[in-house]
């Protein structure tokens, strides 16, 4: 669980309390935050790895002493200026690409800004794979998907469309009689990043039989009185699952693993 507090200062001067501070923080750091990395937590949580940001986390505001420094407000007023959706979501694909070990050239807006193309480079062998990354500022649509196509040639012979919205079932279907991809952001991380990622630990641990080995871990909770003895004991036949519910709950914001070395705390 992913569980955040900020502590903002607002400054009362005349009698006049100013908290502009503390919704720029908001909005900059946990509303963002919590958008920008909904769609790793989602591929994550479809992969048995929930992690949950709670949804009460938020700027407490508070009477200061003093105002924030002015080098920090700059900063806050510079970061309030952020750039459009489409430049944030070209460069947020970029990133997950080099991760994958693709170099990824200098991002070019179409002429309509209505999207941003990248051409991006893996080294397979004794080749190189290019690709032809185009990301749309809305629905992908059928004419998205043949404009792309007639765009790839011999060396850049693969494409994909990445939205940040969706993709229409038209457009879907009429991909697959092209070289051309197409993925909203969750079904790009998903399929290109995570996935293979995943499938390779998960042959791993296959080839290793360790299902067939694995003894599930169980656990229970003690209630202890002022005088710190046991007044009641909660089992647990998995530790896993009393986890999984510790997590689904709200207003959870500490629990305590206890075990001997090599129990299985990890």
């Amino acid at each position: 669980m992913v569980k955040s507090i900020l502590v903002c200062t607002r400054t009362a001067e005349g009698g006049h309390e100013r908290a502009e501070s503390g919704s720029l923080i908001q909005n900059t750091f946990i509303s963002d935050f919590r958008t920008k990395n909904s769609p790793v937590l989602s591929v994550l949580a479809q992969n048995s790895l929930p992690i949950v940001i709670d949804v009460e986390s938020k700027v407490v505001e508070h009477e200061p002493t003093k105002r924030l420094p002015d080098e920090i407000r700059a900063a806050l007023s510079h970061m309030e200026k952020r750039p459009d959706p489409l430049s944030e979501l070209a460069s947020e694909i970029g990133v997950w690409l080099r991760a994958i070990r693709y170099e990824v050239g200098e991002p070019q807006v179409s002429k309509d800004g209505r999207s941003i193309e990248l051409v991006a480079t893996i080294q397979l062998g004794t080749f190189n794979q290019r690709v032809l990354v185009r990301c749309i500022g809305g629905e992908v649509s059928t004419v998205d998907v043949t404009e792309l196509d007639e765009k790839l040639d011999r060396k850049t012979n693969q494409g994909l469309i990445i939205s940040d919205k969706r993709v229409s079932d038209e457009a879907r279907r009429v991909s697959t009689d092209t070289d051309v991809e197409v993925f909203n952001l969750s079904d790009f991380l998903r399929q290109k990043v995570w996935g293979p990622y995943i499938e390779s630990l998960t042959s791993l641990v296959e080839g290793d039989h360790i299902p067939d080995l694995y003894v599930d871990i169980g656990c229970y909770k003690q209630t202890l009185d002022e005088e710190s003895k046991e007044t009641k004991r909660e089992e647990y036949e998995s530790l896993d699952g009393a986890i999984d519910d510790w997590l689904s709950e709200r207003g959870k914001m500490h629990v305590s693993l206890l075990g001997e070395f090599g129990s299985g705390k990890t």
